[in-house]
This record gives structure tokens, sequence and C-alpha cells, in this order.
């Protein structure tokens, strides 16, 4: 296999061939077999059993997913380290208890120190502290416990992910995660990590989190964890596992007679962002696969499951997004109240879009210091759109960056003045604001598109990111907008997927090529990348 190394990134230029797809009636047919077997031997000699007497060839991993994650068959001849005689990981049931305030409070959590968890927390056998690339650092200072130390980790995370920088994001979520080992939690790490070591911690983390009974049957948080699962294969390459786990979603989830989702139990918000991103992601991977089709077949339509995805949504029935227009109308208020880019904005080389999202991200989190409010938009995003306010606000100003100037001016450069770059952000964001709500819902997916492609992007597949070196900048500016107990992880030697502005009208007319009409509720929201609507 061909690698090349970028940082602490293996990028998979030659994925490895993979096997073929086993069907699970095959599986089942042969369960009672294979369930004999394994009660008095290793996996590696049911697997070599299978094959020499039976002609049903596996892999070892496909074994492992079946017999341990899915049917869940435990042995009893349970070594002290948690695995079999092959040294096959035994997944057993732990006793679980919530943190009490002697264990908890005011605490160091040492390398090693396990964190009592809840019945949804994944046992491991050390906690997450912030570390770097290589090894553990100096344990977080102080008690996640506090609500106080939460919200602001959480918003620093959320920032963090939303310009770029996923590896410091996971490292802050992963911490929380084991202090609130909830679903939302779960999610933020499974979009959020990045380097190979942080992918594998992760993947430990759904597997067990999409297996919980309180995550149920037929819900898109199952199928988000599902789709996660996929992906963390994809991500080292592990192309076998990353199809099979694809295929299994596909045919569980979606209905391929219709092109639509089966009806599934919601998130909770009106129009799921993060299911549609994983929908997008999860359809093109299957038809990757040859395996999934006869000879003739048609590939899955992903922009007639899309269509139908957002005609599901709660959000069909009322078609109002209101923090969108809410955040747009907070930041052009923001901009026009005569505020100048700060010393550590100003004197940088930064894209205008940078400069315009720190002053922003600077204005919110001295409201929220001194007068303990928040706008309005902020708490409604994640119950809108199930994505945190920092990514909203990001978005938006992606948006607003990416409107036509009217009065015709090129973007702003890097080496424009303070007053020059809010004053060309000023003109763009009443231009939009001229926009109806369906409209600007479309621009809004637009950019949601533009940034899951960039971040969801192939192994090999070429990818504009940046040295973290290069994002330090606006990592000490984000510093200097938080309490002073808030610390920033330790800078990692990654990569950074930067925020880019498309000229969208060039873009749009230059994608968009001739189809039919698509018979919708919504004709308005156009993916310009493939020219039809959902």
């Amino acid at each position: 296999m061909g690698d090349s190394t970028a940082g602490d990134l293996t990028w998979v230029t030659n994925p490895q061939i993979h096997a073929k797809r086993i069907p699970d009636d095959v599986w089942e047919r042969f369960k009672p077999i294979i369930t004999k077997e394994y009660e008095t031997h290793t996996l590696d000699e049911v697997k070599r059993y299978m094959a020499d007497h039976h002609n049903f060839v596996a892999t070892k991993r496909q074994f492992i997913h079946r017999v341990m994650e899915k049917w869940k068959i435990t042995k009893y001849n349970r070594k002290k380290d948690g695995t079999d005689d092959d040294g096959d990981t035994i997944h057993t049931a732990q006793p679980s208890k919530k943190p009490g305030k002697s264990e908890s409070k005011g605490k160091r959590h040492q390398k090693g120190h396990s964190i009592p968890q809840s019945s949804f927390a994944i046992q491991q056998e050390q906690s997450y502290v912030l570390y770097d690339d290589q090894q553990y650092i100096d344990p977080l200072l102080y008690d996640m416990s506090s609500q106080d130390v939460k919200y602001w980790y959480s918003l620093l995370a959320d920032m963090l992910y939303a310009l770029g920088d996923s590896q410091s994001a996971f490292q802050i979520r992963a911490c929380l995660y084991q202090y609130y080992p909830d679903v939302s939690f779960a999610v933020a790490c499974g979009r959020s990590a990045q380097a190979t070591f942080q992918i594998e911690d992760v993947r430990g983390i759904i597997e067990k989190a999409i297996n919980n009974p309180e995550v149920r049957d037929g819900s898109w948080i199952k199928f988000l964890f599902g789709a996660q699962l996929a992906r963390t294969w994809e991500q080292v390459g592990e192309n076998q596992n990353a199809f099979e786990q694809t295929a299994d979603l596909v045919e569980k989830y979606l209905d391929l007679g219709t092109s639509q989702p089966r009806p599934m139990v919601t998130r909770g918000p009106e129009l799921d962002i993060v299911a549609y991103i994983y929908l997008r992601y999860l359809i093109p991977q299957f038809n990757k696969d040859p395996l999934n089709f006869e000879d003739g077949d048609p590939k899955l339509d992903d922009h007639k499951f899309l269509q139908n995805f957002l005609e599901q949504q709660p959000w069909a029935s009322r078609r109002n997004i209101s923090c969108l227009s809410s955040c747009l109308n907070w930041c052009i208020d923001v901009l026009e109240a005569n505020l100048a880019l700060g010393e550590g904005v100003q004197n940088t080389a930064w894209d205008p879009v940078y400069k315009i999202v720190c002053l922003l991200w600077q204005t919110w989190t001295q409201g929220i210091q001194q007068s303990q409010s928040s706008p309005q938009w902020s708490g409604q995003a994640m119950k809108q759109l199930g994505i945190s306010a920092s990514e909203l606000l990001t978005l938006v100003v992606c948006m607003i960056m990416a409107t036509p100037n009217p009065a015709g001016r090129a973007r702003g450069k890097k080496s424009d003045s303070s007053d020059a770059t809010i004053a060309d952000a000023v003109r763009r964001a009443n231009e939009l604001r001229k926009s109806d709500d369906d409209t600007l819902l479309k621009h809004f997916l637009f950019e949601v598109r533009r940034s899951a492609d960039q971040r969801m992007a192939a192994r090999d597949e070429t990818v504009n990111l940046v040295r973290s070196t290069e994002f330090q900048p606006v990592r000490d500016f984000i510093a200097t907008c938080v309490p002073e107990y808030i610390k920033l992880p330790v800078a990692h030697s990654g990569y950074i997927y930067p925020l880019t502005v498309a000229d969208r009208v060039k873009e749009e007319s230059a994608r968009q090529t001739p189809s039919p009409p698509v018979p919708s509720l919504f004709p308005t929201l156009v993916d310009f990348q493939h020219g039809s609507s959902y």
C-alpha cells in the first residue's frame, strides 16, 4: 500500500481491495454452527473451520463485527486483560454509577484514572485529558462537573470546530464526554475526530453507544452513529469495513424502492443538518461499492433521497428556520455599530472571513461575560438545525461574504483596513437580508454542503488544508475571548480545514446544468454541484 504522511495524519493513496460482503441471511443460516464452534474455539479457528468445512469465507474483522458486535456473543473463559484465548476483546456489561461529589469535586484527573460513568457511558481504561499528538500532557486543572466550565469549554470546542480545528475540538469534547456521556457529546466527538488516534478512540465510543438501549432502533440518532462508524473506517482506509457498515445502514434505514429514508424517530431539530450531512455522505459511499449492484442496476439517486429527507423533516410543515434570519440580523447590527477589529485581528494577514467571524465571536462572548445574556439565535441553533450556535454563526458569515457586493466591489483583501473590511461585509449582509426565507435556506444549505465536502473528502482526494501553525494567531485570539480559567489544548502538528468563500454566483452558473423539473415542496433548494433540487 502506498501511503503518504502529513503531520500525524496518514493519507491513504491506494485503498485496499475490500472483501466480498456477506448478506445477513447467509450469516443467519450459519449462525448455529458459528455459535457452537465459538464456545470452544478462538475466532481464528472458527474462521478456518468455516472455510474448510462449509466453504464459508469471511475475514476476521467480519467475524468480530458479526459475532461480538451484532450477535453480542461472549465467552466465559475471560482473561484478566479482558480478552479471550485468541486475544479478542470480550464485550461485557459493566456496572455503572454516577459520580458523587466526593469523587469528582476538585479532582485532578491523572492518566489511568477512571471517572465513574452513567449507563450511557463508555467504559474505558483511561480518562481523556487534554493531550497533544504523541502523548498525554498535564491533565485538565478544572472540575468539569461545574456547569460554568462545561458551558465555556463547550463553546470553545464548538468555535474551534467551526473554524476548522477539528483535532483541538475533539480533545475538549472527549474530556467533556467523560463527565457528560450523553448523546450530544458522543455525536460531537464523532464529527470532530480527525487524527488517527482520535478516530480509533471515537470508534470505541460509537461501537458501544450504537448498541446502548438508550439509543432506540429506528431513530435518526442510531442512524447517525452507524454513519459515523462507517466514516471512521473510511478515514483510516479500512474500505472493506466501511462498505459493509454502509450497506447495512442503507438496507436498514433507506427505502430503495421509493428513494426516501424510512420513517424514523427524529433527534429533535426542525431540520436536522447533521443527519442531512451524513445522508449525503452515505449514499455516494454505497454507490462506490460494486458488490451492492447487479449488472445493469442503477445507482441510488442521492438527490431524490435528500429531497425526500427534507420533505420528511418537521420543518416541512412550517418552512421557517427563524435562527437563520435572526443570526443574520444580529450580525448586521454588530457590524453597523462602528466597532473596530481588535489589534489581534486587524494586524494579521487573515482572510476577511476570519476577521469578521472573530469580531462577531468577540462581541458575542463579551456580551455573555458582561451581561450573562446571549442573542436569541444562539439558543435556537441546536433546536432548529441540530448544530451549535458557533457553527451557525460561521456558516452565516460565509453566506454573507459569498454574497455579491451591490456596488460591484470584489471581496475584501487581506490587506484591507478594518473599516474597509467591515463596510464591505455590511453591504454584502444587507444584500443577503433581501432574500426570502427559501432563498436564505438555499444559500445556507449551499454553505453546509461546501463545508461538509471539505471535511469529509476521501483520504485519496486532494483537500486544501493548512498547517496548524498558520492557525495559531486565530487560536491566540480565541483564547482572549473566554474566561482566563478556560485553557486551549496544546497546539497539535496536524492540519486545519480553512474557511473558504466561493463566488456563489459564478459557481452556481458554472455548475448548474439543465435538468428536468423535479416536483417538490422546495423548488428553490437547488444543489448547484449537481443541478437538481433537494
